[in-house]
């Protein structure tokens, strides 16, 4: 696929005149402060919105990658391309249609990695993965503590091995336990991604209510969700309020 992707580039490349594209210049610019812009109006604008009709917002970090990350490729010059040649300004349309990929794949593409560093895209995501392993481990765990605690195994297996086992999972539930707690206090964000996760769940259980509800003709439109609303009232009541100190006599 590389290789198909840079052979239509520089077939599409061959198209564009140099001499044109640096008299042109100006105007490139301008189109590519205006993808931009654009860009951020639109993620940034339908996630406000998408949040406000759903009651769970789109973290501000993610948007940030969605419009930064815009690159634009072989499709656009191609489209470019195609404009017929009886168009008098068809050259500079296809130079500013260059100078637009150009942008987005040297600079947005090279500072993707930089940006999600910066924003702990990568870093959060490695230590939401820890802690779900962590907990399906502490889960698998005990479950085997409740096998355990059988009183009929120990007749089955004798009574040393059985407390030996007994023993070893306790104390891994314990290390579990600790390691669990690390990680949130290293990485307080953590715990609100884990509301996020299970709030989202419960939005997808009753919106699948509701279309098994219309899908078997008993209602003809979706209901509103109700569960937005609950959330808004659980972050209110989490939110951090502030001390009589802090405020103004």
């Amino acid at each position: 696929i590389f290789l198909v992707n840079s052979v239509v580039f520089l077939l599409l490349g061959d198209q564009v005149l140099f001499p044109y594209f640096m008299e042109h210049i100006g105007t490139s610019l301008v189109a590519i402060v205006a993808a931009v812009l654009s860009r951020a109006v639109a993620i940034f604008g339908f996630s406000a919105l998408s949040g406000w009709i759903t009651g769970c917002p789109i973290p501000w970090a993610e948007q940030t990658v969605l419009g930064w990350v815009g690159l634009r490729g072989s499709v656009a010059i191609a489209l470019a391309l195609s404009i017929p040649d009886l168009v008098s300004d068809r050259q500079q349309i296809i130079s500013n249609s260059f100078g637009v990929v150009l942008f987005t794949l040297l600079i947005q593409g090279l500072t993707t990695k930089p940006l999600l560093d910066r924003l702990n895209g990568l870093d959060n995501s490695q230590h939401h993965q820890q802690y779900l392993e962590r907990l399906a481990q502490q889960q698998a765990l005990k479950r085997v503590l409740q096998y355990l605690n059988n009183g009929e195994i120990a007749a089955t297996i004798g009574s040393e091995p059985y407390q030996q086992e007994l023993g070893w999972v306790k104390q891994q539930l314990h290390q579990l336990d600790q390691e669990l707690a690390s990680l949130k206090g290293k990485h307080p964000e953590i715990e609100a991604w884990i509301l996020q996760q299970h709030q989202d769940q419960l939005l997808a259980l009753e919106a699948a209510t509701y279309t098994d509800w219309v899908q078997a003709g008993w209602l003809k439109t979706m209901p509103p969700l109700s569960l937005p609303g609950a959330f808004e009232e659980i972050r209110a009541s989490l939110a951090p309020r502030p001390s009589p100190l802090d405020t103004d006599p």
